[in-house]
């Protein structure tokens, strides 16, 4: 039997509570899979929010310095890592990842080899 790390346990019961949520407030399958993907893309977006900050963070660099690295103001920045924008445009991601000096990989795979529903995001 495979074990499970506590945060695999906590995402998979969360994953299954939501389930439930998902069913009890919504009819069709159509409208819970339009929540799921919404769901999706936001905690897709959080994790790479989360990723990049944890690089600024590590590199000693502030935010008011990413930003004038970045030519945008404070407020950009600050927008970004609050995530009050709620959706990061790709290029304030790409000049994030540049002015800290990391790289930014992404992958798309054919849907047999992942959830089509599934965004994933990763940072070593």
């Amino acid at each position: 039997m495979a074990k499970h790390s506590s945060t695999q346990t906590r995402t998979l019961r969360a994953s299954t509570e939501f389930g439930v949520f998902l069913a009890e407030r919504y009819d069709s399958d159509e409208k819970k899979l339009a929540v799921e993907r919404d769901v999706q893309r936001l905690m897709a977006y959080a994790e790479l929010v989360r990723a990049l900050d944890e690089q600024r963070e590590a590199a000693g660099i502030s935010k008011t310095e990413l930003a004038s690295r970045m030519g945008v103001s404070r407020e950009v920045v600050s927008r970004l890592f609050s995530g009050s924008s709620g959706n990061p445009q790709l290029g304030t991601i790409v000049s994030a990842v540049m002015a800290l000096g990391v790289s930014l990989d992404v992958r798309i795979r054919p849907a047999d080899e992942a959830d089509p529903r599934a965004l994933t995001v990763s940072s070593a």
